[in-house]
């Protein structure tokens, strides 16, 4: 069964658990109210009437109340250490707490005073989660690694195992910073820009039901060489429109033979390919990123209208990039397979779904503690584990990437019946309000002709 958490740290939002813990400081009331009421039936009752008596039910509420009491104590305590940790890591990270962190800085040492002498730290528990994850974050990748990249040792003097092979790339990849992209960033000009063409069939009444679920985001990705973006438009009764936009991942990645590694113009068929992948990996705009955005116009998005986003690995970058870009308002993001997490703001619901032995969505690193997103945003992980195949197949290593799987990851969590993914749904359902849907095919590429 797949894990769903607000982060890769933290697992539910702290204000849900200290919420809970209110309910819980409601129900301790109630057992206060019971106690003082059989203790006064005790002293009302002359006669003792055996164990069940208002004696034996005042010592049960009390015994009660303090092990609830406790339950409360305890959910205070894991925000703490929540918060502690995102305040933790984004000092680390960026040299400075987030504007809207309960433990900031100074904060910490409030912490550590205020828990003094009760043998518990929640700031040293926090960084203790931190470092397991820093620690331990590719485990299941490295292990993937071990059936799919065995002949490496043999082209890397030094190294002694394909798992120390995996562990060198990754360190040295994710060491850049670029998996992680901070709140206001921006993609820079593309250095070399290139022709891009986006064919986009002209709007046509939509058959399917809105997206309501996970999976739909996730099933509504094309898989069709010649359709690689599909535009959705959903009119309401007001007049107002809201977009759904859903973009395919990578199609070539070695079409000009260079991963976009060597200067020059960009050459080959397909915009979704490894130069633009590159890019926008790098924090640069790609072609693919401007196709896609062309597709959105063309289905007549304007900016600032409320858009629906889901990608599969480059077409998942593109959208986290478009959503942090803040020309349309993204209210959604379901990102499969992101090479990349965007920390985006309280308006965008950020559903992410990662196979931990995934090397694409590897990229990310270790990723965001906490949610990357606003109320509802979660992280779904799993471990897709790949066939035992002959060792050195490279499809192995690639395997868990498909879109495929990921499809199955969705029906997860989609049955898991977690309340954000609830509340998911249930925000999905207002697409039902929609009076006229209709959609729109593009094939985008560099050429304009599918290969």
């Amino acid at each position: 069964m797949s894990d769903i958490a607000s982060g890769y740290v933290i697992w539910v939002d702290t204000a849900s658990l200290r919420g809970a813990a209110g309910q819980v400081d409601l129900a301790v009331a109630e057992l206060e109210q019971a106690y003082a009421a059989l203790r006064a039936a005790e002293w009302a009752t002359p006669i003792a009437m055996g164990p069940s008596d208002s004696a034996g039910l005042a010592t049960v509420a009390v015994e009660l109340r303090d092990r609830v009491a406790g339950l409360a104590s305890a959910l205070r305590y894991t925000a703490d250490v929540y918060e502690a940790a995102d305040a933790l890591w984004h000092i680390e990270r960026f040299g400075h707490a987030p504007p809207t962190a309960r433990a900031s800085g100074d904060a910490l040492g409030d912490l550590h005073a205020q828990y003094e002498g009760t043998g518990r730290d929640p700031v040293a528990e926090a960084q203790a989660l931190l470092d397991e994850r820093e620690e331990n974050w590719d485990d299941e990748l490295l292990a993937n690694a071990t059936l799919g990249l065995p002949y490496l040792t043999d082209w890397l003097p030094g190294t002694n195992s394909p798992r120390e092979v995996g562990q060198q790339v990754f360190d040295t990849v994710t060491a850049l910073g670029f998996g992680v992209i901070p709140p206001g960033s921006t993609l820079r000009p593309d250095p070399t820009p290139g022709d891009y063409s986006t064919k986009s069939e002209a709007l046509r009444q939509a058959e399917a039901r809105p997206p309501q679920k996970v999976a739909d985001f996730v099933d509504r990705i094309p898989d069709d060489p010649r359709t690689n973006v599909r535009v959705e438009v959903h009119t309401f009764p007001d007049g107002h429109k809201e977009y759904a936009v859903y973009v395919r991942g990578t199609e070539d990645m070695m079409q000009d033979g260079d991963w976009n590694l060597l200067p020059g113009e960009e050459d080959g068929i397909e915009a979704l390919d490894g130069n633009s992948n590159f890019d926008l990996y790098g924090w640069t705009e790609g072609e693919s990123y401007r196709a896609v955005e062309q597709a959105l116009r063309n289905a007549g998005a304007q900016p600032g209208d409320i858009v629906h986003g889901a990608g599969h690995s480059q077409g998942a970058m593109i959208i986290e990039w478009m959503a942090m870009q803040g020309t349309y308002d993204f209210r959604t993001v379901v990102s499969v397979a992101p090479p990349v997490q965007a920390m985006l703001g309280e308006e965008t619901r950020h559903i992410t779904l990662r196979y931990d032995d995934d090397p694409v969505a590897g990229l990310a690193g270790a990723g965001v503690p906490g949610a990357a997103g606003g109320p509802g945003s979660v992280v779904v992980r799993d471990v897709h584990h790949p066939g035992f195949g002959d060792p050195g197949d490279l499809d192995q290593l690639i395997e868990p990437h498909a879109l495929e799987g990921y499809r199955e990851l969705a029906r997860d969590a989609d049955a898991s019946g977690d309340p954000r993914i609830t509340g998911f749904h249930n925000e999905m359902a207002r697409l039902n309000e929609a009076t006229e849907r209709q959609v729109s095919d593009s094939y985008i590429s560099r050429t304009g002709e599918p290969g």
